[in-house]
């Protein structure tokens, strides 16, 4: 089953993230939010990490009005 998950919390500390995927195995598309590298590297490689690469997207399209 392949799913998209939103899950929401008030701030940006890494409690809520680590807390959701605590028993998670597979991968996290997401951005460059410092913790999701944190929640992977914890997870005994159970865990991969892939950007969107929406930002890197935007710095070529920036790059371009140059």
């Amino acid at each position: 089953v392949k799913l998209n998950v939103f899950d929401f919390t008030v701030s940006r500390h890494r409690d809520g993230p680590e807390l959701f995927f605590e028993k998670y195995t597979g991968t996290i598309l997401g951005d460059c939010w410092h913790g999701f590298g944190s929640i992977a590297a914890a997870s005994d490689g159970s865990i991969m990490r892939a950007a969107c690469n929406s930002h890197a997207r935007r710095k070529f399209e920036d790059a371009t009005d140059y």
